[in-house]
């Protein structure tokens, strides 16, 4: 068990929203959840958008993030990767790096029916590594000023945790599961070499390895290092097994000799939201290779 006792808090302190009975909902919010690198090449991360909708944020002191393989998965303490301290944070950005121990110890203060009272949380935590090729999904939860009611109650539950939150009524209602999100690792280029000169200026091979979990991939040609608005070149490319794929670009218009041409390749699972790699929307991108092709082989006399 990563989270401290009690399993069940016993005592439930009479609040104006009825208690224990956690009626904080999350209808009045907005959670959203994406893969997403800064830019190509770079780690990727699962990033969640989250905002309070009508909640005053001083009202908010904490969010909690939970992630499972499935969308019913129990937002309970098992399933926590994250507390944010912050009343507003914006979104997380939940990664593939391997954390344990983590704790969160805080106390608030709030208007009782006897008066100002005292809450306190602790909890203990484990931040366990996102895998390569896994589909996840998220819920969201806040711990909030005990008095705070979002109208109209959609739902309530009784609060049973495995983490000390007293009074438990601080506890929100989890958000509606966010998913499916396949995390994917960057594809790895493999020919041509970075900088090297193609052998034709008409047809060259393009070779990467697959990454785990990815059903499509997009072969992108440009001009430019940096800009991937317009390209000399674009060819989508399911994935059909094995540990590499190709792509032969042929082409009747030669690529002209000694112009730097910048290729990527992208990846993406069909079917669900589109992942942001820097401006670009719809792929996670491979680190950015050059190239260069020879003068066309003069035409053959007549």
């Amino acid at each position: 068990m990563r989270a401290t006792a009690p399993a069940v808090l016993a005592v439930c302190v009479m609040m104006v929203v009825g208690g224990c009975s956690g009626t904080e909902v999350f209808t009045a919010g907005r959670v959203d959840g994406y893969l997403y690198q800064v830019d190509a090449g770079l780690p990727t991360y699962v990033r969640l958008t989250m905002t309070n909708g009508s909640i005053d944020p001083a009202d908010v002191k904490a969010w909690l993030i939970y992630r499972g393989r499935t969308a019913g998965f129990p937002a309970e303490a098992d399933n926590l990767v994250a507390v944010l301290r912050d009343p507003a944070p914006g979104f997380y950005d939940d990664d593939a790096q391997s954390r344990s121990g983590l704790t969160s110890s805080f106390t608030f203060t709030y208007l009782d029916a006897g008066g100002q009272a005292t809450a306190t949380v602790d909890i203990t935590y484990d931040h366990p590594p996102l895998v390569a090729g896994e589909t996840y999904y998220y819920k969201v939860r806040r711990i909030v000023d005990p008095n705070v009611v979002v109208p109209p109650p959609a739902q309530t539950a009784q609060v049973t945790t495995s983490f000390q939150i007293d009074p438990a009524g601080a506890l929100g209602e989890a958000s509606p599961a966010v998913g499916p999100i396949t995390y994917l690792q960057p594809p790895v280029l493999q020919e041509p070499a970075d900088g090297v000169q193609a052998a034709s200026p008409t047809e060259i091979d393009f070779v990467w390895q697959p990454t785990a979990g990815a059903t499509d991939y997009r072969l992108e040609i440009s001009t430019s290092r940096h800009n991937w608005q317009v390209l000399e070149y674009r060819a989508d490319v399911p994935y059909t097994g094995g540990s590499l794929m190709r792509h032969t670009f042929r082409t009747t218009h030669p690529l002209q000799a000694g112009q730097p041409y910048y290729w990527r390749v992208g990846a993406r699972v069909a079917g669900q939201r589109a992942p942001q790699s820097g401006s670009s929307r719809g792929y996670i991108y491979s680190a950015v290779r050059s190239f260069r092709v020879p003068l066309s082989p003069p035409s053959p006399p007549s």
